[in-house]
């Protein structure tokens, strides 16, 4: 019993299947690094906004004291956006992970059973050829 055309565009599905769930956590997986390396610099940000101020105190610059706070503002709201989309990511990703899982499981899952059906076959061809074999001994 060959593999049925059914059987083989199912293999089929689940192989695409299981590629874009794969190119889709790869894909949110580079964004979620993304939104971690700006979390970084956002940082960053904030601390030099702080060394601004605290050189400007020295200094006496209270334009580079009012830019300092107001960068370290910005950096300090900027953060906690960035935070907020860095949860949501994470959540989005694990999920999608998932996914991805479940549908590789599939596509085993039907590679199993295009094997199994292949192994059947195997034996199948094997018994007839030696049903065959015996059938032209007795005949002798």
């Amino acid at each position: 019993m060959p593999i049925s055309p059914a059987m083989r565009r199912l293999l089929h599905i689940r192989e695409i299947q299981e590629d874009k769930s794969r190119s889709l956590l790869k894909n949110l997986v580079r964004e979620l690094e993304g939104l971690k390396a700006s979390l970084v610099l956002a940082g960053i940000w904030e601390r030099e906004g702080r060394q601004l101020v605290g050189d400007s105190a020295r200094s006496g610059e209270l334009s580079d004291r009012i830019a300092g706070l107001a960068q370290e503002r910005d950096a300090i709201h900027a953060g906690a956006l960035l935070d907020e989309r860095v949860s949501a990511a994470e959540l989005h990703v694990a999920e999608q992970r998932q996914i991805y899982l479940a549908a590789r499981m599939q596509l085993r899952q039907a590679r199993a059973l295009e094997e199994k059906i292949n192994q059947l076959d195997s034996r199948d061809e094997a018994r007839k050829a030696q049903s065959d074999l015996d059938e032209w001994f007795r005949s002798r």
